[in-house]
């Protein structure tokens, strides 16, 4: 019998009792150990051979649809439900303005099959064949060869029609009917006549506004009964109106015109300037067949770094040193051609806004192989500071009247009619 460290005796069996158990949860832990190897080294191998058959092209027999998503599977699906919810809210628009003469059964019948926009219009700007890959997978539905709305004077659109020569939006606000209804006395037809100049010239003229910050509003039910009664005026949707929107409206302008109209060239005029309608087609007759264009008045200046002064630029910064603004058109009036007009429209959401539309858009342009096209033509001053008559006689009639100390014409509302017996 052994002794225990007490002096107490101790069984013998004690010893070999303890070490059979030892010897028990050893072999346990191997058992176990060498299980869960054997059961990774399977999953590893049914991993690997899943890869190979896919690898080869082949189709895995487990079903897809079991295996967890990654992260860019996850990010990839949340894209195409977005794609496919603004696809429907698209198609709800397009049925819409159909009903109220904007889109061409013929034009919207094509914008229906995706996949048959063509290219951005042109080699003029290195963005334009982007923005046309971007209208063929979106449908033709952006004007990228669809016929957005009938017509002629323009080049010709998929299918031999007839591309509209040019989309005018003008630029307006709730306040402003009085300078609508001045407009509509002298340079934008109304009734029959308006579809006229679209059917027989390719011109396309409407005024554009956003919705009230408050949708439903007295505001909003005005502009409805208005553009109800004139069947002139676009609603943007997606667009609310504000005091000072910097370059967030101008996007959303383009974008309504190139989804709505095929046209060579697309224009944007604020409510207070006078447009010939007639010098317009034949100044951008002689432009056709030039893409990459971005038309206007050109200027450059110091940026208004003062918060209390007009034009004040919050982001002066990147201006540099200088602190000098690039050349860009005056917001007034400008254009730009079919090519420059659709990257715009497709790439609006990646474009930076400044605080002020004319620096927003020169800033988007700069980046792209656009040539800016300065013409005084575009940005005359209202009689009898310019002789409006004498222009015309020397074959440089005034498109467009404005005065630069008003950033239109001062008195628009007043001033409109005179205007126009002499620059017409």
């Amino acid at each position: 019998m052994a002794v225990g460290s007490r002096g107490r005796p101790r069984p013998a069996s004690t010893g070999r009792l303890s070490g059979a158990v030892l010897v028990l949860m050893s072999c346990l832990a191997t058992l176990y150990t060498g299980g869960r190897l054997w059961r990774d080294v399977q999953v590893q191998k049914k991993l690997l051979q899943e890869s190979k058959d896919l690898g080869a092209g082949g189709q895995s027999k487990q079903d897809k649809s079991a295996r967890p998503l990654s992260v860019e599977d996850s990010i990839l699906t949340l894209k195409l439900r977005e794609l496919e919810k603004r696809h429907a809210m698209l198609q709800v628009q397009m049925a819409e303005a159909k009903t109220r003469g904007f889109i061409s059964a013929v034009g919207s019948a094509a914008s229906d099959t995706s996949g048959s926009g063509s290219g951005g219009g042109g080699g003029g700007a290195d963005a334009a064949g982007h923005a046309g890959a971007v209208a063929g997978g979106e449908g033709a539905a952006a004007g990228g060869g669809a016929g957005g709305a009938e017509g002629g004077g323009g080049s010709s659109g998929a299918g031999g029609r007839e591309r509209l020569l040019v989309a005018v939006l003008v630029s307006t606000a709730f306040g402003n009917r009085l300078r609508r209804e001045a407009i509509r006395s002298t340079w934008m037809p109304t009734g029959p006549a308006l579809k006229k100049l679209q059917d027989e010239m390719g011109v396309v003229l409407r005024f554009a506004v956003g919705h009230s910050l408050n949708r439903g509003d007295s505001l909003d039910r005005a502009m409805l009964e208005e553009r109800d009664k004139y069947n002139d005026i676009v609603i943007m949707d997606e667009y609310e109106e504000v005091e000072k929107s910097g370059g967030r409206k101008v996007k959303h302008l383009f974008e309504y015109a190139v989804k709505h109209w095929d046209a060579d060239f697309y224009f944007k005029v604020n409510d207070d300037v006078y447009l010939s309608t007639m010098q317009l087609v034949s100044f951008l007759q002689r432009l056709k067949d030039r893409p990459g264009l971005y038309m206007g008045c050109f200027k450059s200046g110091v940026v208004v770094t003062e918060p209390n002064q007009q034009w004040f630029e919050p982001e002066w910064a990147r201006f540099g040193d200088g602190k000098q603004y690039f050349q860009h058109a005056a917001a007034p009036v400008y254009g730009l051609s079919r090519d420059l007009a659709l990257f715009l429209a497709f790439n609006g959401p990646l474009l930076h806004e400044y605080s002020n539309e004319d620096i927003s858009v020169g800033s988007w342009m700069l980046g792209l192989t656009a040539t800016h096209h300065n013409d005084h033509r575009l940005c005359c001053a209202s009689p009898p500071e310019e002789d409006c008559g004498r222009r015309r006689e020397e074959n440089k009639g005034c498109v467009a009247v404005s005065d630069w100390r008003c950033g239109g014409l001062c008195e628009a509302v007043k001033r409109m009619n005179e205007v126009h017996h002499q620059c017409a």
